[in-house]
């Protein structure tokens, strides 16, 4: 493999990956370093919703990425699924929020008169509020086209290949031996560990989340479910996820017990038909890299160096990575032709 690229992108996940996807296609040479196997964290342990409408609850910078990313979500699959020759399991299902008691519904009438006025289609009705252009994708097939994209425009991989270290100056950047133009740190809740020459990084930290598989009828759930802090969403194979907890416990992956009691207990008191007398098939955990300060994710470039930050997007990565990835593309591309770029705010 060449030892000097137009751009080595750090972290692997779909966040990293588009973005190297992307510049790509524009013809720079480009590396992909990550810690562990791409797309191996964060990425692939995701329910994979693509819903703003759970998660906007105010008018800022990462309700504007996140209704860009819903956006272009149709254009980035058909587009993917035909340069990589891979299907990719996405679907408008619509999602439907429902409330148990008078105060939640009186929240979620709160919530949806600002949502109205950012343009997000609601639908009232008897028992909740439908979203009808929230959508899910399977990340696995997302970031499984992505890699055979990436190796189709001879983007060099490097796997189980941690990066701890960016030397960086105004003549491009070092990543042990290896050579760039520019960098860009895409590397989830582990960003703000990589030590960047003469630069410290905008902290991000880890939110461990608890999901819960089950095996259902393909079909039986047409939509995406949801109620607060719970939710089930339906993939075309049947397998259902329930989820999530938030945790503040730094990297630790165990599986706690008593968490996915919860998680269970929420879920059967969402779909209590849908899941009688069923077992989950299978428990794991994921880490969201959830930013320090503002809860804004950080996509800026990095103290006049050519170090870009793409990172911090919480547990909105896989619906934000469409609308990051084309930030990226004219920032970079903009700054590799000496012209002023733009910030995540002027999405």
């Amino acid at each position: 493999m060449q030892s000097r690229y137009d751009l080595i992108v750090v972290g692997g996940g779909i966040i990293g990956c588009s973005i190297a996807w992307r510049l790509a296609q524009r013809g720079l040479r480009i590396a992909v370093f990550d810690a562990g196997s791409l797309g191996g964290e964060a990425s692939s342990a995701a329910a994979g919703m693509l819903a703003p409408g759970g998660e906007i609850h105010q008018s800022d910078p990462l309700a504007t990425l996140l209704l860009q990313g819903q956006k272009l979500y149709p254009g980035f699959v058909k587009e993917l699924e035909a340069e990589s020759q891979q299907a990719i399991d996405y679907r408008v299902s619509g999602a439907l929020e429902v409330a148990h008691s008078a105060a939640e519904w009186e929240q979620l009438k709160a919530r949806a008169a600002l949502q109205r006025g950012l343009g997000i289609q609601i639908e009232e009705r008897s028992n909740g509020l439908f979203y009808p252009e929230d959508a899910y994708v399977n990340p696995h097939d997302v970031l499984s086209a992505l890699r055979a994209a990436l190796l189709k425009r001879a983007v060099s991989i490097f796997e189980h290949h941690p990066v701890h270290f960016v030397q960086a100056d105004s003549h491009g950047v070092r990543v042990g031996e290896w050579e760039a133009r520019q960098a860009v740190i895409a590397a989830g809740a582990w960003s703000s560990q990589i030590y960047i020459t003469g630069c410290s990084l905008p902290s991000v930290r880890p939110i461990k989340g608890h999901l819960i598989g089950y095996q259902l009828r393909p079909g039986s759930l047409p939509y995406i479910l949801r109620n607060q802090n719970v939710y089930l969403v339906q993939r075309v194979s049947g397998f259902t996820i329930a989820g999530s907890s938030l945790e503040d416990v730094g990297f630790h992956r165990d599986i706690d017990p008593a968490v996915v009691q919860q998680i269970e207990q929420r879920a059967r008191r969402l779909a209590p038909d849908l899941l009688a007398g069923v077992q989950p098939v299978r428990v794991w955990t994921g880490f969201r890299p959830a930013p320090a300060e503002g809860g804004q994710p950080v996509m800026q470039q990095l103290c006049d160096r050519p170090v870009w930050a793409a990172y911090g997007h919480f547990r909105n990565g896989i619906l934000a990575a469409p609308a990051v990835a084309q930030w990226a593309q004219r920032a970079i591309l903009a700054s590799l032709e000496k012209a002023p770029a733009s910030s995540c705010e002027q999405l």
